[in-house]
C-alpha cells in the first residue's frame, strides 16, 4: 500500500483527533496517509459556530493556549505599525470557519494579503487587498507583488508552511525582518522560517486582537 492508513470522516468532531492520528502514524511509518473529508462535513465547520469551535476551537487542543501572552500582543501591535505589513493565509483559517473574523480584521486593518494553493477560497479573489496565491500551484502574482511591495512583517495565520504552500521554502517569505507566526501546535514553529514572535493561541484571538 502506498499509504500508511486511509480515513474518511463523517463526523466533523472526529475531525482533529482523526487528524492528529493520522499526523503520529504519518510520523512513525515515515510514509504518506489519506485523509477524505466530505463536502458536507467540510461545510458543517463553518455553517455550525459551536461546531467549529469544538473541532476546530484551539482552546481544547493540547499545547494551545487560554488568552494572548502579552509578547503575542507585542507583537501583533508591531506587526500592524509596520509600513508594509502582509498577512501569508493558509487553509487552516479556511477550514477554521473564520472568513468573517478574518474580512472584519482586514477592514479595521487595509493590510494586503496573500493565500496558500490550499487557502484559496477563504476570500473571494476580487477581494480590494487579495495579492495572489503563493506556491507550486500558483500563477507567480503573489511572487511578484512580493518582490515590488517588499514587505518589512509578515504574519503568517493557519499555515504549516509547508512545501506546496511555500513554493519550496520560498526565500521571500523568510526575508521580511519581522516574522509572525500564528497556530495551535508550537512544534509547527520555526521550522522552516525564523520566527520573531511565535504566537500559540487560537486563531479566532488572534483575529480578535486585530479587530479590537
Amino acid at each position: 500500500s502506498i499509504t500508511a492508513r486511509s480515513v474518511e470522516v463523517l463526523d466533523a468532531h472526529r475531525l482533529i483527533p482523526t487528524v492528529i492520528e493520522l499526523l503520529e502514524i504519518a510520523r512513525a511509518e515515515c510514509k504518506p496517509v489519506h485523509l477524505n473529508l466530505p463536502t458536507d462535513i467540510a461545510n458543517s465547520l463553518s455553517q455550525d459556530s459551536r461546531a467549529r469551535h469544538e473541532v476546530i476551537g484551539i482552546r481544547k487542543w493540547e499545547g494551545a493556549q487560554r488568552g494572548l501572552e502579552p509578547v503575542a500582543r507585542e507583537g501583533i501591535g508591531r506587526f500592524l505599525a509596520s509600513e508594509r505589513p502582509i498577512f501569508f493565509v493558509g487553509n487552516g483559517l479556511k477550514l477554521s470557519g473564520l472568513a468573517g473574523p478574518f474580512l472584519e480584521t482586514l477592514r479595521k486593518n487595509p493590510i494586503p494579503f496573500i493565500v496558500s494553493c490550499h487557502g484559496k477560497g477563504l476570500v473571494s479573489e476580487d477581494h480590494p487587498f487579495f495579492r495572489g496565491v503563493f506556491g507550486f500551484a500558483a500563477n507567480g502574482e503573489a511572487e511578484s507583488f512580493l518582490e515590488q511591495y517588499r514587505p518589512d512583517a509578515i504574519f503568517f495565520l493557519g499555515t504549516s508552511l509547508g512545501e506546496l504552500s511555500t513554493g519550496g521554502w520560498a526565500r521571500a517569505l523568510g526575508q521580511p525582518e519581522l516574522r509572525l507566526h500564528a497556530d495551535w501546535d508550537p512544534g509547527r514553529f520555526n521550522e522552516t522560517y525564523s520566527m520573531k514572535y511565535q504566537i500559540c493561541a487560537d486563531i479566532a484571538e488572534v483575529l480578535q486582537e486585530m479587530i479590537d
